[in-house]
């Protein structure tokens, strides 16, 4: 059986277009007064990267569309090129999704790890590639968000998959924390000769 992303949430809604107030570095407000802001370089080999400047911090002029501030459960989805979707885990709610992503909220018979991983599949990439548009700036509508199509598997089998799909992340960031740490070694050993 097969379902649409339509049939399967209770919304999808597209990240806000907002104004900060200033420069994010230089606007004077207590941090508690910021937002965090996910934007499209955010979301990275489908999770959610926080990791050097991934993310935005500011303070807003206006206050910023509830619908738009993510939940647990959520999926963030990148609507540009490359496609990439993260879940909300408890400690990410309450940021706010900026355009060029959306939300899609509220599945109703699918586990969410499940879902994200399906998006980030190769399957779910090459569907929705398929459906974006555009020559400068390849993008997928939310009409076409809500229209792809995702196969529906017994409830174990889609948690089976989850938590696959879990392990690939724990995996991923794993790697690049050991990239870092190497990155860190070789430089202090270059700064040792060069001074």
């Amino acid at each position: 059986m097969r379902k649409t992303i339509a049939e399967i949430a209770e919304v999808v809604v597209g990240g806000q277009i907002i104004t900060r107030l200033i420069d994010h570095d230089q606007d004077g407000k207590p941090e508690d007064e910021k937002i965090g802001t996910i934007v499209a370089k955010s979301i990275k080999d489908g999770f959610l990267s926080k990791d050097n400047g991934n993310m935005l911090y500011n303070a807003y002029k206006e206050a910023p569309d509830e619908r738009k501030l993510t939940h647990e459960g959520d999926i963030v989805i990148k609507l540009t090129q490359p496609f990439s979707a993260c879940l909300i885990g408890k400690d990410d709610c309450g940021l706010l999704v900026s355009s060029f992503c959306a939300i899609i909220r509220g599945n109703k018979s699918v586990v969410p790890e499940y879902l994200v991983a399906y998006l980030n599949s190769y399957k779910g990439v090459r569907q929705v590639t398929s459906m974006m548009a555009g020559s400068t700036i390849s993008t997928i509508s939310l009409k076409n968000v809500g229209a792809l199509s995702i196969p529906i598997p017994s409830v174990g089998k889609q948690k089976e998959i989850g938590k696959a799909y879990e392990n690939r992340i724990k995996a991923i960031q794993l790697a690049d924390r050991l990239k870092e740490l190497e990155e860190e070694k070789l430089n202090a050993m270059i700064a040792e000769v060069d001074e």
